[in-house]
């Protein structure tokens, strides 16, 4: 890069920056129009700066996050330690802390290399292409679920793939690499919405919580959302036949090297680690489905799957095993992430602040859009917010489009014209995360533009035809059958 290219650069940043600034605490001064009051035009300006900051900082959204928090202390919500005591003390953020814990050290052993090596050099699926395609994607999917970091999982196969490719005989820009790329960022982010008590989905969840005070119901929300993905993934694999990948080749794919890592598989520390984050996930399961009204059935209810989240993690930290505990405090704080709490502090915040009556807000989304949803019925309104969540993800910042449309979707609902919210919020929870088509979608999509095996026009044909796919699977199956649930 050029100094002048470097300069013109910096310039741009900066005045981004001030942007920023100006939006967070310039645009309350800007003259509100009913019903909106000052304090929401203060809010708005904070919220708008908030999601620019996103956008233009995907690589370190914790700075945007911490500014909006401190626009917020200048504003009548309170001064500093009512908006740390506020966006700190959420639920939401201290369910992540107690996660981060456990996920840390699963990601440090590298258990999820050694189950994807097991996978992939299973002899039942060898000289059979498209079942290891499809054995790739599920294994990616439920290593995901799992609790293994989605991130690490999608940069463990971007990092093997091209080696592996190569050797299998794929050029640059061939489409059977590229919609397997595509697929297995996909698989991530479909293991990324699973559960509706980890990872990204407390962000849509949590906020529709903050703003309106109803929350999703979790076995619902995973009946809907692990049936959907599975059969969105098969979907996916004909898609690769339909739009003639050759996938002969990946037959040579070998994954043997993950797989000495370790000669005499798991050790025995593996194993109770492996074992008890699945006793987590299973008991967290149980405790929703367990829950009532009276009795024991009560208690559990009163427990829920947050007391059950401090309880585990407690209980891993005294096991020892081989005078190890299966949760070091250390180990855990050095893979745990930091930027997401700061990132879900601030969004929730925020964007439960929005759509609070004292802002305005609400009454006047409601006067603009409520009219235009009403006629609309609310099967058309679901399947148009979904489209658009899933439009808007693959060129803006993802956690941007699911706070701005839980947003819109909480204030139709206080306003009485939505009355489905559970199923809008499953909906933004699933599609406004699965950006992947831009670089500015996420760093997923990021990751995709920067392997060597893939060239900007194969990734566009080939995610146009992957967008339209899933679009058409969104309107046809997936609405219809979280109505059906919820």
């Amino acid at each position: 890069m050029t100094q002048a290219a470097q300069a013109s650069k910096k310039s741009f940043y900066l005045l981004h920056i001030v942007i920023i600034f100006a939006l967070m605490f310039g645009f309350r001064f800007i003259p509100a129009p009913a019903p909106i009051t000052h304090y929401g035009m203060a809010v708005i300006g904070i919220f708008l700066g908030l999601i620019y900051g996103w956008t233009i900082s995907a690589g370190n959204m914790v700075w945007p996050s911490m500014l909006a928090m401190a626009a917020m202390a200048t504003t009548q919500y309170g001064g500093g330690a009512q908006v740390m005591a506020a966006a700190f003390g959420n639920y939401t953020v201290v369910l992540n802390f107690t996660a981060g814990f456990i996920m840390g050290p699963l990601a440090v052993t590298g258990i999820g290399d050694y189950l994807m090596a097991r996978i992939i050099n299973w002899k039942a699926v060898a000289g059979r292409p498209w079942l290891i395609t499809g054995i790739i994607l599920f294994g990616i999917y439920v290593l995901g679920m799992m609790g293994i970091n989605q991130m690490l999982l999608v940069l463990l196969m971007l990092t093997i793939l091209p080696g592996t490719l190569q050797a299998a005989g794929y050029q640059k820009g061939d489409k059977y690499p590229t919609f397997l790329l595509i697929g297995i960022v996909l698989a991530c982010l479909f293991s990324c919405c699973a559960y509706p008590f980890f990872g990204w989905a407390l962000m849509p969840l949590g906020t529709t919580y903050a703003a309106t005070g109803v929350m999703v119901d979790y076995a619902k929300y995973m009946i809907v959302m692990i049936p959907m993905s599975i059969l969105m993934l098969l979907g996916y694999v004909v898609l690769m036949k339909l739009m003639r990948c050759d996938a002969d080749k990946i037959t040579a794919l070998d994954m043997s090297a993950i797989q000495s890592r370790f000669p005499n598989g798991l050790g025995r520390f593996e194993k109770w680690l492996l074992g008890c984050v699945i006793v987590l996930m299973l008991f967290s399961v149980i405790v929703t489905f367990a829950g009532g009204k009276e009795g024991f059935r009560a208690l559990i209810s009163q427990f829920n799957v947050y007391g059950w989240m401090l309880l585990w993690p407690a209980v891993m930290m005294f096991i020892k095993i081989d005078g190890k505990p299966l949760i070091d405090m250390k180990a855990a704080a050095a893979s745990f992430p930091w930027d997401l709490v700061f990132v879900m502090a601030g969004a929730l915040l925020v964007a439960g602040q929005l759509t609070d009556q004292s802002t305005g807000v609400s009454a006047f989304i409601a006067q603009l859009l409520g009219p235009v949803f009403a006629r609309m019925g609310e099967y058309l309104f679901l399947v148009t917010l979904a489209f658009i969540c899933f439009l808007l993800t693959n060129f803006l910042n993802n956690i941007a489009v699911a706070v701005t449309m839980e947003s819109v979707v909480a204030a139709l609902y206080l306003q009485g014209i939505l009355t489905d919210i559970q199923t809008a919020t499953t909906l933004v929870a699933f599609f406004a995360l699965m950006g992947y088509l831009t670089p500015a979608a996420s760093v997923y999509g990021a990751m995709i533009h920067a392997n060597s095996f893939t060239i900007p026009k194969t990734i566009y044909t080939s995610g146009i035809a992957v967008f339209i796919y899933m679009s058409l699977f969104m309107a046809l199956i997936f609405v219809p059958f979280s109505m059906m649930i919820f």
